[in-house]
């Protein structure tokens, strides 16, 4: 399987990790300070959970999982004071939940097609209006989540040593 063939992208962190960092990166647009994360090898040759925990500029506690191996709910979960938005499936979802002062309201929604038309019709729109770019996921947010992927496979290696 591709997942487990380094040389092929895959392992936990560059395959599925990056779409939490990602998300991330659209939602709050912070850098990411005091790094600190793990990553679990099979047979030293790919990643098969990373986890991470981290603090942005505002003080604010990041904690992500992935795992090629284990099975997960893929949730998004943002925590604070007065309650809580969740996003179940997050790589894919049809719903999210907010939970202001212990009222929760669910939000739902149906996919057109796949749940991949949104990134199809966001490319499109780049192209008839000649754009290189999306304003939502521009190249710098692409480089800024890749210097972080670089930063933890770097921890990791200290780790090994």
């Amino acid at each position: 399987s591709r997942l487990y063939q380094k040389e092929m992208g895959g392992g936990a962190l560059l395959d599925i990790g990056v779409y939490p960092l990602s998300l991330y990166q659209y939602l709050f647009d912070q850098p990411l300070i005091n790094i600190n994360s793990q990553l679990t090898y099979l047979n030293d040759t790919v990643d098969t959970a990373f986890m991470m925990m981290a603090q942005n500029s505002n003080n604010t506690n990041i904690h992500m999982f992935a795992s090629i191996q284990a099975i997960s709910s893929r949730n998004f979960l943002i925590a604070g004071t007065k309650g809580f938005i969740e996003i179940p499936m997050f790589s894919n979802p049809q719903s999210y939940r907010v939970s202001l002062h212990n009222q929760v309201e669910t939000f739902e929604f149906k996919h057109l097609c796949n749940g991949m038309e949104y990134q199809i019709e966001e490319a499109s729109r780049c192209i008839l209006n000649n754009q290189l770019e999306s304003p939502h996921m521009t190249w710098e947010d692409s480089l800024i989540v890749s210097q972080w992927v670089d930063t933890i496979f770097k921890l990791s290696e200290r780790e090994m040593d």
